[in-house]
């Protein structure tokens, strides 16, 4: 992996002041952003706050970016006898799509659209075959032993977020990356989820709606938000 010039991003929405050229001065204006990495330790409570403000901002966007995947994928799996093979074909580009939905808000951009989820079908095939591969890697190393799996799983926990960024890069590359970027941080990844565990059990207790409506947008604007401070850190680092 050539990781010169870019550290293996394209970004070329980018200008050199990190800002999105098409349409990031149009509109209200984006919510501050602060960094979130001091001398690399995460700051936990600001990643969260500056997530659920920027959640709050988009709201409509938020929520589409986690829910119509599943919704899509949904209904392409109730088409009778065929349904449920290509819900699993198209899944894993769905979400990636709303990875990228999500890093627009994240980043500020203003023209945003729930339309956006579809931009990384211009890539199918890489994605597809990128996302498979990790996932059945990680299936794998379950297989063998259930530590080592989720290992695995954390340190390519970035993958879906690096292909949303560049739905060219092979499969090999955005796990290296990925583990590159991971490293030393997995822990501080698990707690980070982890500290949404209150919300969740809160969410069972209105029987998932809460959890559709506010956690999981919310989680998923968070998680984003982490993956772009941390590519920040791991470019600086290079």
């Amino acid at each position: 992996m050539d990781n010169s010039g870019n550290n293996g991003w394209d970004n070329n929405q980018w200008n050199d002041q990190n800002q999105w050229d098409n349409g990031y001065q149009q509109g209200p204006q984006p919510v501050q952003r602060q960094p979130v990495f001091y001398n690399g330790i995460l700051n936990r409570p600001l990643l969260k706050q500056e997530s659920k403000e920027i959640f709050r901002a988009n709201y409509g966007n938020s929520l589409a970016a986690t829910i119509l995947p599943s919704i899509i994928a949904g209904g392409i799996s109730m088409i009778p006898i065929v349904g449920g093979f290509i819900s699993w074909f198209f899944s894993p580009i769905l979400f990636v799509g709303g990875y990228f939905l999500i890093l627009e808000l994240v980043r500020g951009y203003q023209q945003a659209r729930a339309g956006d989820i579809f931009n990384v079908f211009d890539d199918f095939g890489n994605v597809f075959g990128a996302m498979f591969m990790t996932n059945l890697f990680i299936g794998l190393w379950s297989l063998l032993l259930v530590i080592p799996g989720i290992y695995k799983a954390f340190s390519w926990a970035m993958v879906q977020y690096i292909l949303a960024d560049n739905p060219k890069m092979s499969g090999t590359e955005a796990r290296a990356l990925s583990e590159q970027m991971m490293d030393g941080h997995k822990m501080e990844y698990f707690v980070l989820l982890l500290s949404f565990l209150g919300w969740e059990l809160l969410g069972a207790c209105t029987f998932g709606i809460l959890d559709l409506f506010y956690v999981n947008p919310w989680l998923g604007v968070t998680i984003g938000d982490y993956y772009d401070n941390l590519r920040m850190l791991y470019e600086a680092r290079q």
